[in-house]
């Protein structure tokens, strides 16, 4: 098992950098007396590296003086110290803003020359800035790449430093976060601030721009060769009133092309990953992106099974076993796993073993968008050769998570309205039954990862939703990363590692409990 520990947001003083250096040495120094000295053990270090950072002023200003001293503080621990396990390096492309979501301590907007004119619109009027929308990739995509390729070119050789002026080195670098969406995550921002969401709500619809709203026009021309036999389009408040968004045929093509624009902005982030490593010595360096867990209401909640997963994009409400009130709706990853990491070989059928035919998604419609002839485009370094696979890695964060998860109360708020014209207020509160499986759902994930062809090279991290949580609740994440509690989960009869690395958000609570971080080594 891979371990991984999310560095900081941001270190500012100079006290943090100390703690910064201590809580890694804490961390090695527990790796290695559950390895010895012989083992080559690792530990790697995930940081956002925020684009509103390096690039605030304009599209053609580098600052790179933060991740300099990063970058050479991680390469001289090694340095001072080669008998303790290696520190290797995952820095995320943080295209995302830093501020608004849980556990954010500090502010770092994206650019404004970048999200200017270019944000989602939810379905209640308001705009977010926290991501360009994925409606306006072709504008902004060429921008990531150049990003993406700047510091590959940086930090995969000596840099003169912008921070102390002296030339500089960079750790191993194993894999490169592609941030596809707020919080870097590949979703909608169907429940941050903007909208002024409050949890369990299931959120809001992200598609009511322009562009949006022309893209789905496209989308039902394609389909239905004109116009649909359904009259014009409902807004997602009105398809979600009545669990109309997966028991009419309006619902479903209205989410199956909320889902697949998801999706096809996932490809196309990895692909912009993937050609900005073009030319590098990092060519050939692991690709990254993460999905949320997102599961509450994923069972039941009035009527509206899997609401939250919907509305962030994450699925599809067409699966073939959506049924309002099934406790066991855990269903719908296969289709954005396989279209991500083998979109050559997208199906939108498989044979389980034993012979039942499943659908992924609404099953054999046609046309296949989410189908890329060829699969992505690999880079190629001059003199070195080229990239032979994808070698994808799929975070899913939901690891420390219960296996159940009952009814909650939450507070009665007016400006959800009128949202809640469905559900029954009391007593000045509303009361939502968010039963959910969050394990479930992890296990999900784990079967989908083994579904996909091995020639792509796909590996899944799983790490946790919250940087603290109950000590008890590493229990949780032991089960997850622990092959022997999956039993007969694949059924393809794959053997393996579901999880093949664990990243823990964030450093402060892997080191207070480093005991616990260190034992994972072992599974």
């Amino acid at each position: 098992m891979k371990l991984c520990v999310m560095a900081p947001l941001f270190i500012k003083y100079s006290h943090e950098w100390g703690t910064f250096v201590n809580s890694l040495r804490t961390l090695q120094h527990a790796i290695l007396r559950q390895v010895g000295r012989q083992s080559a053990a690792t530990l790697i270090v995930s940081s956002d590296v925020w684009w509103g950072l390096v690039q605030r002023e304009n599209a053609n200003t580098w600052n790179w003086a933060y991740y300099d001293r990063l970058a050479w503080t991680l390469f001289c621990l090694n340095r001072e110290r080669p008998d303790l396990p290696s520190l290797q390096w995952a820095p995320i492309m943080s295209f995302h803003q830093c501020g608004g979501n849980v556990g954010d301590t500090v502010n770092i907007p994206i650019p404004r020359w970048a999200v200017n004119g270019r944000e989602y619109v939810s379905e209640k009027g308001n705009v977010c800035r926290e991501f360009v929308s994925l409606w306006h990739d072709e504008d902004i995509i060429p921008y990531y790449m150049k990003f993406v390729h700047q510091f590959a070119r940086r930090y995969s050789g000596e840099f003169m430093s912008q921070y102390n002026k002296v030339t500089c080195q960079a750790p191993e670098i194993v894999e490169i976060n592609i941030s596809c969406g707020p919080a870097g995550e590949l979703r909608y921002p169907s429940y941050n601030s903007h909208d002024k969401w409050v949890y369990p709500h299931y959120g809001f619809g992200q598609a009511s721009s322009y562009k949006s709203w022309l893209d789905y026009e496209d989308y039902l021309k394609t389909r239905y060769a004109g116009h649909p036999h359904y009259g014009p389009r409902q807004s997602t408040t009105g398809l979600m009133s009545d669990s109309r968004y997966f028991t009419t045929d309006e619902g479903k093509d209205f989410f199956e092309w909320y889902n697949h624009s998801l999706i096809k902005h996932g490809q196309r982030m990895i692909q912009a990953g993937l050609n900005g490593l073009e030319g590098t010595p990092l060519y050939n360096v692991r690709i990254g992106v993460k999905i949320p867990g997102i599961h509450w209401n994923s069972a039941a909640n009035r009527g509206k099974p899997r609401s939250g997963e919907v509305l962030a994009g994450l699925i599809d409400p067409a699966i073939s076993n959506m049924r309002d009130g099934d406790p066991n709706l855990t269903d719908g990853y296969l289709k954005m796993i396989w279209a991500l990491a083998r979109p050559q070989e997208m199906r939108m059928n498989y044979r389980e073993r034993g012979g039942l035919e499943r659908s992924i998604g609404r099953g054999g419609m046609e046309p296949n968008d989410l189908y890329r002839k060829g699969g992505h485009r690999l880079p190629v370094m001059s003199g070195k050769g080229r990239r032979q696979r994808l070698d994808l890695t799929v975070h899913f964060t939901c690891a420390e998570m219960p296996s159940e998860i009952r009814s909650e109360t939450m507070s009665y708020a007016a400006a959800l309205e009128p949202w809640n014209k469905h559900e029954p207020a009391r007593y000045g509160s509303m009361i939502v039954d968010p039963f959910s499986r969050p394990q479930a759902l992890v296990t999900h994930v784990a079967w989908c990862g083994n579904m996909i062809p091995e020639e792509a090279g796909l590996e899944l991290g799983i790490e946790n939703a919250l940087a603290h949580f109950p000590r008890r609740y590493w229990n949780n994440i032991f089960k997850a990363v622990d092959k022997g509690n999956y039993g007969r989960t694949f059924k393809e009869g794959k053997t393996g590692i579901p999880y093949h690395n664990i990243n823990i958000l964030r450093l402060d609570t892997a080191a207070e409990n480093s005991d616990l971080f260190a034992s994972l080594v072992n599974y």
